[in-house]
């Protein structure tokens, strides 16, 4: 990200790009925010979609100053860093889809909205990690889904909430399995008042995925 200031002292007559000031200054100051927030509640993927605007900002500017450099260096610079956005990108993508088909699988889903729809009454209630589950079976999900419930405090607030009203359903999808079921609390709730009714399984991407359906006790 130093390189637009880079070039310009390598070339004299090149123009210092004072407009990459701004995006940098925000790029800084969000980094402090979410940083703290980090600590404060653990890192979340998403924290990353706020800085997306500014980098590009500050990676068009780089552009711009390797383009405009005479210097074979730089532009060697330039292909390595576009070849390399290139390969990781793609990279990237593969593994993510490969890593969530694997958590979530689109066949499974609707399987799993499925039997909800045949074996539920239309106001019984769900909870469950991914609400992919509630959308395709047409049930109110157990929260307000305008935010995620993942961190210690979250989980701790809504086993409250399960204890005091229990929904009909839970759906022990791989996100319900990493954060909710190792708190005891929970596992105790699930024990208690849920018995294991169906499981789907299977391979997507070469990963295995499994989903449990709890029905709760009469």
């Amino acid at each position: 990200m130093l390189i637009p200031f880079l070039a310009h002292y390598y070339k004299k007559n090149n123009r210092v790009h004072y407009q990459i000031i701004f995006p940098f200054f925000v790029f800084g100051t969000l980094s402090l925010v979410y940083l703290y927030q980090s600590f404060r509640g653990g890192f979340w993927p998403q924290y990353l979609m706020e800085f997306s605007v500014f980098l590009s900002m500050i990676i068009s500017l780089t552009i711009i100053s390797l383009l405009r450099n005479d210097s074979k260096f730089f532009k060697i610079i330039f292909i390595t860093i576009v070849f390399s956005f290139i390969v990781l990108s793609n990279t990237h993508a593969y593994l993510e889809i490969k890593k969530y088909q694997g958590i979530f699988d689109k066949n499974g889903a609707e399987k799993v909205a499925v039997y909800l729809t045949e074996n539920s009454k239309s106001e019984d209630i769900i909870f469950s990690g991914n609400p992919i589950y509630s959308f395709l079976s047409s049930r109110d999900h157990f929260l307000d889904l305008s935010h995620n419930y993942y961190d210690k405090n979250s989980i701790k607030t809504v086993t409250n909430k399960l204890i005091l009203s229990p929904p009909e359903y839970v759906i022990g999808d791989y996100y319900l399995e990493q954060y909710y079921f190792p708190d005891n609390e929970f596992k105790k709730f699930l024990d208690k008042n849920y018995t294991k009714l169906k499981t789907f399984s299977g391979v997507s991407y070469s990963k295995n995925w499994h989903v449990d359906i709890y029905g709760l006790n009469n």
